[in-house]
């Protein structure tokens, strides 16, 4: 019986090792939220709040001018869904993204259109290989971003320059 338990319980341990954690721990908080209708292409971005400060998310999807946006605490995610006939590609999904910072000093930025899409060595929203991807059919995607006291730094600096 123990030679049973102690299989059962390897055998548990070693599958919860090799998941993928990466989008554990945060609770999504949707913006829009549209049911799967079977003909639509959905984009969800999730942009997930890895630092230790609360996080104000703003979104401006490509072709509108309403805005949506959301304070993120630690460990909350923002999500918001693209949802259109066919799937948009990533750079051209938003008008504008901003990402505002309140401690531990004010710091904000912002990545706007035609800049999705540009490869960049700093934390960027832009750089769509920063965006860890999970296709669940053909129809559907999710794109996630953290935001890491890193992206906390580089809109810091920005602000510095944006200042002198």
């Amino acid at each position: 019986m123990k030679m049973i338990l102690s299989f059962v319980f390897g055998l548990l341990l070693f599958s919860a090792c090799n998941e993928d954690n990466t989008n554990r721990g945060f609770i999504d908080e949707y913006i829009d939220s549209y049911p799967d209708d079977g003909i639509s292409c959905y984009a969800y971005y999730r942009i997930a709040n890895a630092t230790d400060y609360p996080l104000t998310v703003g979104v401006c999807e490509l072709g509108t001018d309403i805005e949506y946006g959301k304070t993120c605490e630690p460990g909350h995610a923002f999500v918001y869904a693209v949802v259109s006939p066919q799937e948009a590609p990533f750079d051209r999904a938003f008008a504008y993204i901003s990402l505002s910072f309140r401690y531990p000093a004010e710091a904000e930025s912002y990545y706007s259109y035609p800049n999705f899409g540009t490869p960049s060595a700093s934390p960027d929203l832009c750089d769509e290989s920063q965006w860890h991807s999970e296709r669940i059919n053909d129809r559907i995607i999710w794109r996630t971003y953290y935001v890491t006291d890193a992206d906390y730094r580089t809109a810091a600096a920005k602000q510095r320059q944006e200042r002198r």
